[in-house]
């Protein structure tokens, strides 16, 4: 019977050879002398043995010379079996599952038939099996044992002695180092067209660089980025929808630079168009305010260090709000003063869109620098009454707006304005109470202070929607950083006062408040997580509930 001999693989992939020694008549010259005692048929069996042990050992020498060398062969280490891997399920198979199967792949029915050191890789753990198969010895030997995991370990040496001179496809063993050396010829080959640590193909014949022409399905690539060019008026540079910006005087139908102007203005004087007006350097004073529906402006910029400085109760108004983005105001700066107690001094009524704007209030009766505004951005105000101080009063949409409130009975900074973004501002009354944020909605990274001398301070008052905002409310009295506010998230409030302070007092739908400074008696007072449930309240504890203390 002729078989087929497997070679144990340096590859990774079993390597099907015919072999020039046939085992098979090896054990069967044996069992033949052990059956009939014959011995010459013995000394035949010992001496093929002999002659395939030499071949054995000559392939050991191999293996053994190959294992001194690795750097270009360590891709090469094999799983080490001679018949095909299998998954048996579980780390240890049972030895007659390993026996069932040799005998099935090599088609035999006498295990003493499976060669002895016959080798299964189980895939379930990578663990390779050697069987010892001695039928000759006391006593005999069937075992198949585990040979531990199917890894090769080269040393990380040279093996420039072994050339390509070989291209066998029968391995014997006279044959089997031609083989070898051949193979490793052909890696090393392979292995020298491509750099050791980059892998890039080195230039050279057999590694031509590839033209970017002859690569398919390449990206498109950009031109070069260029700088913008103002003064462009086509290709890349060019930029579009350019602003139309102001830069001179021309551009506007009427210039403030005089107490005269200013007078002719304020009172609509005929012959002059005041659509768009330009205040220039200096400060121009008038006893009456602008109407400036009535005069017909719609866009007012004022000059770095101009002034209008108003000695009447009305500074800047619209009869109503203007609603059209043709109506803005740029760099104001507006003084309105009253001595009437029961006049109001404003210095911006009915105003929209207005940037980068300053306002002064101060009389003897009620101040408000921003009445019914809009849009306002970068503005500051300050109000100084003997009555009552107001500051931003029914505006909407601010954003970075600052200001100070002072007033002896009452102060505000901030009074029902709605979308308020990184405002501050600062409340003092000297007598009554003082706000800085009161009756407001929807409040975002807002800051504030309250103080009051001999009454109390509330930072922010009856203001719904805030969020990530802070503030400390001071005062002789009963003090709060939040009073009777609603739907706060991320807020930090701190009260103190000579009487009570809080940094919260009935105040609901909170997440996540926490205090800032200690206050005067607690953080929470009769606040709750929710809406018209008493049942959840702020604790002023480590936890907090859903607030951190």
């Amino acid at each position: 019977m002729t078989r087929e001999l497997l070679i144990e693989p340096l590859s990774g992939q079993p390597m099907l050879l015919p072999a020039t020694i046939d085992p098979v008549p090896l054990i069967e010259a044996e069992a033949e002398a052990r059956e009939k005692g014959d011995e010459e048929t013995l000394e035949a069996a010992n001496t093929a043995i002999g002659t395939h042990n030499s071949s054995t050992e000559a392939h050991t020498d191999i293996r053994t010379s190959i294992s001194n060398n690795t750097t270009l062969i360590k891709a090469l280490q094999g799983v080490g079996g001679y018949l095909t891997a299998h998954d048996f399920g579980v780390a240890v198979p049972l030895q007659q599952a390993l026996t069932d199967y040799a005998l099935e792949q090599i088609a035999i029915t006498d295990p003493l038939e499976i060669f002895n050191g016959t080798k299964i890789k189980n895939t379930f753990n990578n663990h390779v099996w050697v069987l010892a198969n001695t039928p000759d010895t006391t006593p005999p030997v069937f075992e198949w044992i585990d040979d531990g995991d199917d890894v090769v370990d080269v040393p990380n040496t040279s093996i420039a002695d072994i050339s390509a001179d070989a291209d066998d496809a029968v391995v014997t063993s006279g044959t089997l180092v031609t083989l070898l050396k051949s193979l490793s010829g052909r890696i090393k080959a392979l292995l020298a067209r491509f750099h050791p640590t980059t892998g890039h193909a080195h230039t050279g014949a057999d590694s031509p660089k590839i033209a970017y022409s002859n690569i398919t399905d390449t990206p498109d690539i950009p031109a070069a980025q260029v700088n913008s060019d103002w003064n462009a008026t086509e290709g890349v540079a060019q930029i579009l929808n350019k602003p139309a910006i102001q830069l001179s005087t021309p551009v506007y139908t009427f210039i403030v630079d005089s107490n005269e102007a200013l007078a002719a203005w304020a009172n609509n004087a005929a012959g002059n168009d005041y659509s768009h007006v330009f205040i220039k350097k200096g400060t121009w004073t008038s006893d009456k305010g602008v109407n400036l529906s009535i005069a017909g402006t719609k866009v007012v910029v004022g000059d770095v260090d101009s002034l209008l400085n108003f000695t009447s109760k009305d500074a800047l108004m619209y009869s109503s709000l203007p609603t059209s983005p043709e109506y803005w105001m740029l760099g104001v700066n507006v003084v309105a003063f009253s001595i009437d107690q029961y006049g109001v001094a404003e210095s911006y009524l009915n105003c929209t869109n207005l940037t980068n704007c300053t306002g002064t209030s101060t009389g003897t009766g009620k101040c408000c620098v921003y009445e019914n505004c809009t849009n306002l951005t970068n503005c500051a105000g300050y109000s100084t009454s003997n009555s009552y101080g107001f500051l931003y009063t029914s505006c909407k949409n601010l954003t970075n707006c600052t200001g100070t409130s002072t007033g002896v009975k009452s102060c505000c900074v901030y009074g029902f304005c709605k979308n308020l973004t990184n405002c501050t501002g600062t409340g003092n009354s000297t007598e009554s109470t003082g706000y800085c944020y009161n009756q407001c909605t929807n409040l975002t990274n807002c800051t504030g202070i309250s103080n009051s001398e001999k009454n109390s301070g509330y930072c922010y008052s009856d203001c719904k929607n805030l969020t990530n905002c802070t503030g400390t409310g001071t005062g002789n009295s009963w003090s709060c950083c939040y009073y009777q506010c609603t739907n706060l998230m991320n807020c930090t409030g701190t009260g103190t006062s000579n009487d009570y302070g809080y940094g919260y007092i009935n105040c609901n739908i909170m997440i996540f408040c926490k205090p800032g400074a200690a206050s005067t008696t607690a953080t929470y007072n009769m606040c709750y997580m929710h809406a018209s449930s008493m049942t959840d309240p702020v604790a002023d504890t480590a936890e907090g509930g859903w607030n951190v203390s």
